[in-house]
């Protein structure tokens, strides 16, 4: 039990880590809106792919889960770009 809790550790701070380097990138491109736009699509890739590696290492992974992580980049994302291009 204790190694999978440090295995979902480590998993979720490797997600930490780019969520976090993500708003520093998004932060320090203020008048880039480009930038920002590709940086937020690229944050919501990379969390629905880490969320489809995170449960085949666990072996938990099924259609259900897919179309999870899908909705939730795609709708995350475009909550961002929404603020992002209308404020």
């Amino acid at each position: 039990m204790k190694t999978k809790t440090i295995r979902h550790l480590s998993h979720y701070l490797v997600l930490l880590i780019v969520c976090f380097s993500g708003l520093i990138s998004i932060i320090f491109t203020p008048h880039r809106r480009d930038v920002q736009a590709l940086l937020v699509s690229l944050i919501a890739l990379i969390y629905f792919i880490w969320g489809i590696l995170h449960h085949k290492i666990e072996r938990e992974l099924n259609l259900e889960i897919i179309v999870e992580y899908l909705i939730f980049s795609l709708l995350g994302s475009l909550a961002v770009l929404s603020v992002l291009y209308y404020l």
